[in-house]
């Protein structure tokens, strides 16, 4: 069963059945749609700006996230977009700017920690930060930290068990 509801307000509304109908008010925009399998959430999700603009995009199994997710911004570009898994963000995952430009790109494990490389970028497309972590979720191996320009400000060495040295540059 396909389900949409609309909302005139501020309200949060949840996806509610709705029979076909031939037309809408004229003063309600469309707020999500959503597919029904059993009385759950199952299946393609969106939700939209009150403007009508796609905000969230995601698909659900049994009431859980399962699958790919995108959030946008406003002006119809790509906030995050990343995996799911059993109702959780795991996977590959990346955040931009309002104007499309990279933020974040990492991994999180099926638990939910950073996993592998995190870099961190500035709106300019420089790379902010980069570093790694281990399969616990930890800081591991070397972190680097630059400025706005592209040069290189500071550098952290970690193991498992914490910091183990930093060195910062002029």
């Amino acid at each position: 069963m396909f389900s949409l509801a609309f909302n005139k307000s501020n309200e949060v509304p949840a996806c509610h059945s709705f029979e076909k109908t031939s037309a809408l008010p004229s003063t309600r925009s469309k707020q999500y749609e959503c597919a029904y399998k059993n009385d759950l959430l199952d299946g393609e999700f969106k939700q939209y700006f009150d403007n009508g603009q796609l905000s969230t995009q995601l698909t659900f199994k049994a009431d859980k996230k399962e699958g790919k997710a995108i959030y946008y911004w406003r002006n119809g570009k790509i906030n995050s977009e990343g995996n799911t898994k059993d109702g959780k963000e795991t996977g590959d995952w990346k955040y931009y700017y309002s104007d499309g430009t990279l933020k974040y790109d990492f991994k999180l494990s099926d638990k939910g920690d950073y996993t592998g490389p995190y870099k961190w970028y500035y709106s300019n497309g420089k790379i902010k930060e980069e570093a790694n972590y281990n399969a616990s979720g930890k800081l591991e191996g070397t972190t680097k930290e630059y400025n706005k320009d592209g040069t290189l400000e500071a550098v952290f060495e970690y193991k498992e068990d914490g910091m183990q040295s930093f060195k910062y540059y002029d």
